[in-house]
């Protein structure tokens, strides 16, 4: 999350920034497999409340950031005008969490990356 925010302030495009803060994310989860494991256990969501609202409170700070690029995007005439850049950043992060979660209940039995690359070109369809 906090890569984003480097990434955001940084010189390049919005769409670019978009682009390798969303391939960011997907590589994370690859190279540590038991971050979503643990995001989305009973520990988190039931039993340890502290811990439950410092991820929210990351969560949002990481859906304000995103969000930001997006307006830039907008403003750059990048993306499509009239788009919420709030719903498309989390329409963006639910493309992340709905893959991991199907990779991960499915105990790995696809490859993450090049689902990752269909839905990002999809997604620059649809926003652009």
């Amino acid at each position: 999350m906090s890569n984003a925010s480097a990434i955001a302030g940084g010189s390049r495009k919005p769409l670019e920034k978009l682009e390798t803060i969303y391939f960011s994310h997907v590589a994370l989860i690859i190279e540590h497999p038991g971050i979503p494991r643990f995001v989305f256990s009973d520990d988190i969501h039931l039993g340890q409340r502290n811990l439950a609202d410092t991820l929210a409170l990351r969560i949002g700070n990481y859906i304000e950031t995103i969000t930001g690029v997006i307006a830039a995007g907008i403003a750059e005439g990048d993306l499509k005008p009239g788009l919420s850049p709030r719903e498309t950043a989390l329409t963006l992060l639910g493309m992340i969490q709905f893959t991991t979660l199907r990779w991960t209940i499915s105990n790995a039995s696809f490859e993450i990356r090049p689902e990752a690359e269909k839905l990002w070109q999809n997604f620059l369809t649809l926003v652009r």
